[in-house]
């Protein structure tokens, strides 16, 4: 099965992660908030990414060095919470089903990136040596941009568009990406298969995302009639309104304070 994602939310804005009730072991509780988190960062990279593309494909000239870097680092904040969802993941116990199995597959270049980058200093030495093909050191972000479409009946038909890839820092000499093949591959238009080269590894950005919010799905599907059956059980057996047990600790707070000088 092909995995695809176009930018929507991963998780929705009522998911019970969100106002888990105070009844979860609180290890838990910081695991569950911890894929909230990951998961809503990747939406917002990813967005990010979308947003900006779409301004470099409609005008090249347009790429500026803030440009650059916005979008190679918001690859890389999805190279970072595509492994801790990971590392999260595999602290679960059961046997994985084959949608886990495809997300450990599909995330496993963001671990090696993480790995490559959190050791860059001591990788320096092997990567100045290397004669051949050789990633741009802090990555090439590479997409399909679609600036040519038939519409038929049933559905927008691309019919021309650009390979498009974003490179971070300078060459050093040896340096060479490859562009994503569009060919037979759903589109989301205008751009789409945006993927990371780096450290001599691909990762496409967008199928681990689709996976996650599969998983994630599945995951509340699992817990919200585990939670029920629990929050009924000692409602029971401890006299205690249940709106009480399903009291949560909200979520996205701000606060301020004001001060004078």
């Amino acid at each position: 099965m092909t995995f695809h994602y176009s930018g929507q939310p991963i998780l929705a804005s009522e998911s019970i992660f969100r106002r888990l009730p105070t009844i979860v072991e609180r290890e838990q509780r910081i695991r569950f908030q911890a894929l909230a988190y990951s998961a809503d960062t990747l939406t917002h990279s990813y967005q990010k990414i979308q947003e900006l593309a779409i301004q470099v494909g409609a005008n090249l000239e347009s790429v500026t060095e803030k440009i650059r870097i916005r979008l190679i680092s918001s690859a890389w904040m999805i190279v970072d919470h595509l492994h801790a969802v990971r590392q999260i993941w595999n602290s679960f116990s059961g046997e994985p089903g084959p949608n886990t199995l495809e997300f450990l597959r599909l995330t496993q270049p963001a671990t090696v990136l993480r790995n490559k980058m959190d050791h860059l200093n001591s990788n320096i030495p092997n990567l100045a040596k290397t004669t051949g093909r050789i990633s741009p050191i802090f990555g090439a972000l590479s997409y399909v941009y679609i600036d040519d479409i038939k519409y038929t009946a049933s559905r927008a038909v691309p019919t021309s568009g650009h390979l498009i890839s974003i490179i971070a820092g300078s060459f050093l000499g040896n340096d060479a990406t490859q562009f994503p093949n569009p060919l037979g591959k759903r589109l989301c238009i205008p751009v789409d298969l945006f993927q990371l080269d780096a450290f001599g590894t691909i990762l496409e950005l967008g199928p681990p995302l689709g996976v996650l919010s599969i998983l994630l799905q599945n995951l509340e599907n699992t817990i919200t009639p585990q939670l029920d059956a629990q929050i009924s059980t000692i409602s029971r057996e401890q006299s205690l309104k249940e709106e009480l047990l399903r009291a949560h600790m909200g979520n996205g707070y701000t606060f301020s304070v004001q001060i004078k000088f």
